[in-house]
């Protein structure tokens, strides 16, 4: 295993990385904005207000005839549609992009910017039982009876009637909520494209929710913090998409400015080159620079970095981490994939979060840049190192985990245990070997509220292109408190 120490060569490392964060002056309106929480960038505008506090953010930009950046604009920006979440990325045959209210997709047919039907889709992916029990947003109810293309009309009267007017055994609070819910919802002069039709409505404990096609509302029966009783607020929906892990990774975390503006000028996540890469796994390449920005020789790498070429046309990189120090670390992580010279192909991000002292961990990293060709050597360089937080992981124990293969997919089941006393909603990730002791791939899921006491059904999943699989590990990425 290799311990990472500060090197001679850090000067160079971050010589290199701060070059490409300088070229993004050139795209946007200059200095004067590199502080800013959002500025000019490219053909369009870079954001950092949903990047967690890390100052990285998300670029929506007018490119290769996809001109996300005027289409959000039109519909409203900011004010109507929140702060981006995503990267662009594609999804059936479709290019998205996530905001913090809507799911913003591209129409090649009218050269427009719509809003996808968010609900739907999530539906079509078997998420509405996952809606339901942690998120309190109902299932659809029956419309087989509608008949938009003869009777649109017809159509759209009947779903604000069945929603909206009153119906038997409702209570007054129930009839209070429809005529609050209905005046929110009519109240924008442009509804049906903003929400799209009403689908459900249900009553959770403090709460009735409406479903729509493209996000949902929410009438407040208490007092809550961010709403006073007989308020309606509105269901973050892009962000939900974004929970769903339905978004490609690639496209889910923030990047600093040049890396977005750069992952924009590229082909998105999720789309298939013209020259797909070659199958099979790069494995036990050598080190030849680490660099690390905080706390030196805390980190071990077990093994060697194995590289691996995305069905999607670009580089997956996986390093197993052991942390040797006291307290618990977190990382931002870079890699850069050399060839044989020495020369630059390609870099790719990720991070760690929450490592325990003596645990051990698989990190994935993705890069944006297409599959160019076989690496000779990776360069590491650890950013931002950062020590102490709660051990919260230590609350968590897993039992029964079992791997199988499922179609394409390859599934860790098992199921997961809350042993400590606060509520937690859990990132998961399963690394999966081969016999050798290889990386081939990464599984990941969620489990939302997950109550002290409590155990959940695990399902972490993957359709990478995995064969061999002799053994695996499951590991909690991020534990978030709720």
């Amino acid at each position: 295993m290799r311990r990472l120490r500060f090197l001679s060569s850090l000067t160079l490392v971050l010589l290199v990385w701060l070059s490409a964060a300088n070229a993004v002056q050139a795209h946007g309106d200059g200095a004067d904005h590199v502080h800013a929480p959002d500025y000019a960038i490219g053909r369009g505008w870079y954001y950092t207000q949903t990047g967690s506090g890390t100052g990285k953010g998300y670029a929506i930009i007018d490119y290769r005839g996809i001109n996300f950046w005027s289409g959000f604009q039109q519909l409203g920006g900011v004010p109507a549609l929140g702060y981006p979440v995503s990267g662009r990325f594609i999804l059936d045959g479709f290019y998205y992009q996530a905001t913090q209210k809507a799911l913003l997709q591209w129409n090649p047919g009218t050269n427009s910017v719509n809003l996808a039907n968010t609900f739907d889709m999530l539906s079509a992916a078997n998420y509405d039982d996952w809606l339901v029990a942690y998120r309190q947003i109902p299932k659809s109810f029956d419309w087989s009876a509608d008949d938009p293309i003869n009777d649109w009309e017809g159509t759209v009267q009947n779903h604000l009637t069945r929603i909206f007017e009153a119906q038997p055994g409702d209570s007054a609070e129930m009839s209070t909520a429809r005529a609050a819910l209905k005046e929110r919802l009519l109240s924008n002069s442009d509804w049906l494209q903003r929400f799209g039709l009403p689908l459900a409505i249900q009553e959770f404990g403090p709460m009735i929710v409406v479903r729509a096609q493209r996000s949902a509302l929410q009438y407040w029966k208490v007092k809550m913090p961010w709403a006073d009783v007989g308020d309606v607020t509105v269901v973050l929906g892009g962000d939900l998409f974004k929970e769903s892990g339905l978004i490609p990774a690639a496209a889910r975390y923030p990047l600093d400015a040049a890396l977005a503006l750069q992952s924009a000028f590229r082909p998105p996540a999720g789309e298939l080159t013209s020259s797909p890469a070659p199958a099979g796994t790069v494995s036990s390449l050598d080190i030849v620079r680490i660099a690390t920005g905080g706390l030196a020789d805390v980190l071990s790498i077990v093994g060697s970095p194995t590289v691996i070429a995305s069905p999607h046309g670009n580089y997956r990189i996986y390093l197993q981490l052991r942390n040797d120090f006291s307290t618990i670390i977190s990382s931002a992580i870079e890699v850069h994939l050399l060839d044989a010279q020495g020369a630059d192909l390609t870099h790719a991000t990720g991070s760690i979060a929450a490592l325990l002292p003596g645990s051990t961990r698989v990190v994935r990293l993705l890069s944006t840049d297409p599959y160019i060709a076989v690496p000779a050597a990776v360069e590491i360089g650890f950013t931002g190192t950062l020590a102490g937080g709660a051990n919260r992981e230590r609350d968590i124990s897993f039992s029964g985990v079992h791997y199988e293969r499922e179609g394409n997919l390859h599934v860790l089941h098992g199921s997961v245990t809350n042993n400590g006393a606060r509520t937690y909603s859990l990132d998961l990730n399963g690394a999966l070997f081969d016999a050798a002791g290889n990386v081939l791939g990464m599984a990941i899921g969620q489990v939302s509220n997950l109550l002290p006491g409590q155990t959940q059904e695990l399902r972490l999943t993957t359709d990478e292109n995995i064969q061999g699989v002799a053994s695996h590990t499951v590991a909690v990425n991020v534990i978030v408190p709720r």
